[in-house]
């Protein structure tokens, strides 16, 4: 079920739409440090990734009316909160942005209940059903079994979904993340990140997503600006993006992964077959047991240098796991080199992988070449 009524975005559900979503021309100056950014965006979910001090949060906060001293113009979802120009600067609550920050930031003296009814007042001002977003927010966050507890009594997971979901129930015109899993240990990413796609899937609005890792930009961002000193200096899709050998350098400090999203159609009593990619003709793997549901979509994570690639399909070897592509593009990047395939039966998938100079040369790969690319089982990450 998708409630388009959080805002009036066109009826619009994921992927890129005719007018721009995110139109950024931006100059603030901190001290010495200076934020210089002019892009657009026609996707509706937007990440922006950069390493420490490259001006992320800065930009969150300018966005969010929460930094005075921006000058230039910020449009998002066809609503004008900045135009020094005319002299128009919206006040932060006048924006209406569904704001969730790293540490949370939760009412400690109100249940989970009072904390997602507390945005109820702005989400009527706006035109939005406060009881038909509560009744959402519920089953896609999975709440409903928290709704008497309060804050202390609640996991560091189940905190950030109990933030998200007051987010949402405030009905903004823009859902803002910032750093979403950084504050969670590596068990609850994996169980995090489903909801945080399942938030995508269901409610239609615009959605910026601040982070340092890859996987969840990846995994939930239909396109990525990659920030630097204060610079944009990558814009696209996620694989392309972070395919590039500057911005792989730093998304692999960061813990780079390959997510796929694949059907679970077999359920065993050790291991789970899933297919990948398009639900007619995409390929089937084997992994560990996934806990999940016959039909359900599941994300998967797979390194980059966890992926051997050959030219011909190969048998009697341990790695049973396969996907069949060509080459896209192979290229240089610190001692290594990056090779990007295209899945033949889903060109929309891409897959990266990680090759030493010599494998390269011996293999005598190219661009356009068939590949099979091979992996264990144990190598992929299921985040469920």
């Amino acid at each position: 079920m998708v409630v388009p009524s959080l805002v009036e975005f066109g009826k619009r559900k994921g992927g890129p739409v005719s007018d721009p979503v995110f139109e950024v021309d931006l100059t603030l100056k901190q001290g010495s440090f200076l934020l210089q950014l002019d892009f657009e965006s026609r996707s509706r979910v937007l990440g922006v990734f950069g390493p420490s001090g490259s001006g992320k949060t800065t930009l969150l906060e300018a966005i969010a009316g929460l930094r005075l001293g921006a000058s230039g113009v910020i449009r998002v979802g066809g609503h004008e909160w900045l135009n020094t120009s005319e002299k128009s600067i919206a006040a932060a609550g006048v924006r209406k942005i569904g704001y969730v920050p790293q540490d949370h930031l939760l009412f400690p003296h109100y249940s989970v209940r009072q904390n997602l009814e507390a945005g109820f007042r702005r989400a009527a001002k706006s035109g939005v059903d406060p009881g038909r977003v509560f009744k959402e927010v519920l089953r896609v966050l999975e709440l409903e079994p928290l709704l008497e507890r309060m804050p202390h009594e609640l996991s560091g997971g189940e905190r950030q979904r109990v933030a998200l979901g007051r987010a949402l129930c405030s009905g903004p015109s823009l859902l803002l993340l910032d750093e979403p899993l950084a504050s969670l240990d590596m068990k609850l990413r994996h169980r995090i990140l489903p909801f945080l796609v399942s938030v995508k899937e269901s409610f239609d609005l615009p959605i910026l997503i601040v982070s340092h890792n890859p996987v969840e930009l990846l995994a939930l961002c239909d396109e990525v600006v990659v920030l630097r000193d204060g610079s944009r200096v990558a814009q696209g899709l996620p694989t392309e993006v972070f395919s590039r050998s500057d911005v792989y350098a730093t998304a692999r400090l960061d813990g780079f992964e390959n997510i796929l999203h694949a059907e679970l159609i077999e359920q065993g009593e050790h291991a789970s077959r899933l297919r990948v990619g398009d639900p007619d003709r995409g390929q089937v793997i084997t992994t560990e047991r996934v806990d999940a549901e016959v039909h359900q979509v599941v994300t998967l994570g797979l390194a980059a240098n966890e992926i051997f690639v050959a030219k011909e399909q190969l048998r009697g070897v341990s790695a049973r796991n396969f996907l069949f592509g060509a080459v896209d593009s192979l290229e240089f990047s610190e001692h290594r080199y990056l090779l990007v395939a295209r899945l033949a039966s889903d060109p929309s998938v891409s897959v990266v992988v990680e090759l030493t100079r010599d494998a390269v040369e011996e293999l005598g790969i190219g661009v356009g070449d068939d590949v099979w690319l091979f992996f264990k089982s144990s190598s992929v990450a299921v985040y469920a």
